[in-house]
């Protein structure tokens, strides 16, 4: 089996790293991942048996291109969006409750141009150097009392494994953890300062992958993701 990353950035590069099976790992450059559009890459590409997309396609022109470089494709795609997909509004929020917009256009597209498509909607990245105390070293922490939905990186490589160990080959699944502390209890767990705010719910609930996959999170808090200072 051949896996191919494309997105090279802070998550690609831990996914592949994860993996013990071929890798190819393409670079994001201008339009379009460089890599992608060198001469033969789509032959690497066509003999693939998965195709991760870590690459935010929302942020790319022509980020339509991919359906001529892939063609007829008929492996595996995953790709990881986003819960901003979601109302920036207090609430509970499962699959089915994204909004119009950008976010929503790409996973249209990539769901109806390949057969077999695996929609992510990762929450906040999190994990080793990434922790909100770092983000918040320097600068007021805003909101302080709004939940935070947030994903360790090890359990975005989990997900993905578990989804692939089963063959679950189409669905669009949220990923993230399925504790939702504020930003302010994550803030004290990581630097001991307390901070006030007043508490905004907005959730974003994970049953759908729980119940279809039977994951089980191994960063399930937050406030416990072990990190590196």
């Amino acid at each position: 089996m051949s896996l191919v990353i494309i997105g090279g950035g802070w998550l690609g590069s831990r996914v592949a790293s994860a993996w013990s099976e071929k890798v190819l790992i393409s670079h994001r450059s201008g339009e379009f991942p460089l890599d992608v559009c060198t001469s033969g890459y789509s032959d690497l590409l066509h003999r693939a048996s998965t195709i991760l997309i870590t690459a935010p396609l929302h942020r790319l022109e022509g980020y339509q291109n991919l359906s001529r470089i892939l063609g007829d494709f008929d492996g595996q795609v995953i790709y990881c969006s986003t819960t901003g997909i979601y109302p920036d509004e207090p609430g509970e929020y499962a699959e089915d409750d994204a909004e119009e917009g950008m976010f929503k256009e790409v996973e249209e597209y990539l769901l109806s141009s390949f057969s077999n498509t695996l929609i992510l909607r990762l929450g906040g990245l999190m994990g080793e150097d990434r922790f909100l105390a770092k983000f918040y070293k320097d600068k007021p922490l805003p909101q302080p009392g709004a939940t935070v939905n947030y994903i360790h990186y090890k359990d975005i490589i989990g997900v993905i494994q578990c989804l692939l160990d089963k063959s679950i080959k189409k669905g669009i699944y949220n990923v993230v953890a399925p504790l939702h502390p504020t930003k302010a209890e994550v803030f004290y767990a990581q630097t001991g300062i307390k901070l006030e705010g007043e508490r905004r719910e907005r959730i974003v609930l994970v049953d759908r992958l729980i119940r279809e996959t039977g994951y089980c999170f191994q960063y399930p808090d937050p406030i416990s993701f072990p990190r590196n200072f």
